[in-house]
């Protein structure tokens, strides 16, 4: 095998960089002659300490990959490719008919040494960099005491996504609900592309404030530090829905269950000895008035907030499946709850 048969190029899109900035590479092998016999083993680290890399694009023989940088300082791609050729020699030593080293698998093997592509990496005193905007999708400022306030953020634009961080908000005498970050980007040669999003629910009984945030970021086009901001939010909290019409438990619906607990222990006393079947632990007292509390609810937001003050972990995932579900109807609510 002669390296006189193929030719390998490779370039990179830019001389410098920052942290965190993507970084396009490309290799192309162009064959002389006898393409079709050619088998290329590419394989380079995906992880190192100066970036991370990740395969954009592969055909035949093309590769191209996006390397997102990690540390200041100079940086080397150096990277090696195995040709394995398939010929008559390597067919025959397969059946034994040679003595070739080169030729074991059916292949003559060639290890070829890239050249080496060399970067500059600058520090950068945000971890986000790209093109970016920030959009807002808020409720109304007016809601019912306990009702849910939906607040989503959206990040949109291209750069290094994969780098931004959930966000936090803590308000006091606000119960604060949220999901794990949508990411819905895919990876190009200037970074990944698409959106983040994060959804939120604040419930209240008083009125309350949603502070701005800001994340900050640099953008390459004007090569300076850009911020995404949102402005403060203020909701305001009317009379509505009452902790105690919810949760608090009635005279009458406490009467009602002392008998028929009283009821269930006769029943159960003379049924032990007539038939065997297997034992069960009865309902508790707060199980049996909470599910008559979901059975009276009238519409999804009614019962998401008596899910949301009874305060369980166990109603959490059945929280964040409704939330996320603008389509679910009352009945498919309560059948997540049991009901």
């Amino acid at each position: 095998m002669s390296a006189s048969d193929y030719k390998w190029t490779s370039e990179v899109n830019k001389k410098t960089a920052l942290v965190n900035e993507a970084v396009y590479l490309k290799y192309v092998c162009e064959f002389n002659k006898d393409a079709g016999l050619y088998t290329i083993d590419f394989n380079p680290n995906q992880t190192t300490n100066q970036y991370d890399l990740h395969l954009l694009k592969e055909s035949k023989n093309s590769y191209e990959f996006v390397a997102f940088m990690k540390e200041a300082g100079r940086v080397d791609f150096s990277f090696d490719t195995t040709m394995k050729k398939t010929t008559l020699e390597s067919i025959a030593e397969m059946t034994g008919g040679l003595d070739n080293e080169k030729a074991k698998d059916g292949f003559e093997k060639e290890f070829v040494k890239h050249k080496t592509l060399t970067l500059h990496v600058e520090k950068s005193s945000v971890d986000l960099v790209g093109d970016f905007s920030l959009e807002i999708k808020r409720d109304e400022a007016d809601k019912k005491a306990f009702s849910p306030y939906h607040f989503d953020v959206i990040i949109k634009g291209v750069g290094n996504f994969q780098n931004i961080k959930p966000l936090e908000f803590k308000i006091e005498g606000v119960k604060v609900f949220t999901q794990k970050p949508t990411k819905n980007f895919t990876l190009t040669k200037e970074g990944y592309s698409g959106e983040w999003s994060q959804k939120f629910a604040f419930v209240a009984q008083n009125s309350f404030n949603i502070e701005e945030f800001r994340i900050e970021y640099f953008d390459l086009k004007s090569s300076s530090v850009k911020e995404l901001k949102s402005k403060s939010t203020s909701v305001n909290i009317t009379a509505g829905y009452q902790r105690e019409t919810l949760l608090d438990t009635d005279k009458e619906e406490e009467f009602s269950y002392r008998y028929l607990l009283f009821a269930l222990f006769l029943i159960s006393g003379f049924l032990v000895g007539k038939i065997k079947f297997k034992k069960e632990k009865l309902p508790s007292k707060e199980s049996i008035l909470f599910n008559k509390k979901v059975e009276k609810t009238t519409s999804v937001d009614e019962l998401l907030i008596l899910l949301i003050l009874e305060d369980k972990k166990e109603y959490k995932d059945i929280i964040r499946k409704i939330e996320s579900d603008n389509r679910m109807s009352l009945n498919q609510a309560k059948k997540l709850v049991g009901i």
